[in-house]
């Protein structure tokens, strides 16, 4: 088994000792992170994650054409299979590599999009003015420059406040899509391209 997996798996599992069900109908569970900060983690609206999935075009795959009996030609896009034929030229080749880098791209954004409804619709903090206002110090003090928009300030302070370490990223991220209706083996699909969005904290 990978790291990467222990990981996750390690995760789920404790997603599952720590939560709390809050109200079995609205679907809010209570969470603590690893830093000890504890946090309302609720479902989503079924449109909202279609959107963020649905947010980013999706790269096309290059094609290749076949001619048919009678001297005219069909196309298709190629497979995983097809790129392999030995009559698959050198451009179109070079055409699927830079369609797979296209996909990797497409995807890590979508799963940026997918993050950032999680953090403002999934993750209900109680946010004391006070602390908000040492949390805006904070960054100052670290040099760490904070955007104007206040919305934009409270994914910010969210992201900041929230997922102390990557493992928190994967138990938010898929503790708010399994509430949200999403199936086990969706969710674990959708871990594979969750983004390492932790960085280490001064």
């Amino acid at each position: 088994m990978s790291k990467q997996n222990r990981i996750v798996d390690s995760a789920v599992e404790k997603a599952v000792q720590i939560e709390k069900v809050v109200n079995a109908d609205l679907k809010v569970v209570e969470f603590t992170n690893t830093r000890g900060m504890s946090m309302s983690l609720m479902g989503l609206p079924p449109y909202l994650v279609q959107m963020a999935t649905e947010s980013i075009p999706r790269p096309k795959a290059p094609t290749y054409k076949v001619e048919r009996a009678d001297g005219g030609t069909d196309e298709f896009s190629h497979s995983e299979d097809t790129i392999k034929d030995p009559k698959t030229t050198e451009e179109e080749k070079i055409q699927w590599e830079t369609f797979l880098s296209d996909v990797k791209s497409a995807n890590s954004k979508a799963s940026e999009v997918l993050l950032n409804v999680i953090i403002m619709e999934g993750i209900k903090l109680d946010v004391v003015p006070e602390d908000m206002a040492k949390w805006e110090k904070r960054m100052k003090v670290l040099g760490i420059p904070l955007p104007d928009d206040e919305m934009e300030k409270e994914m910010f302070y969210k992201k900041e406040y929230a997922f102390a370490t990557q493992e928190d990223v994967e138990i938010i991220m898929s503790k708010v899509l399994e509430l949200t209706g999403i199936s086990r083996e969706e969710v674990e699909l959708a871990k594979s391209s969750f983004p390492d969005k932790v960085e280490p904290k001064a």
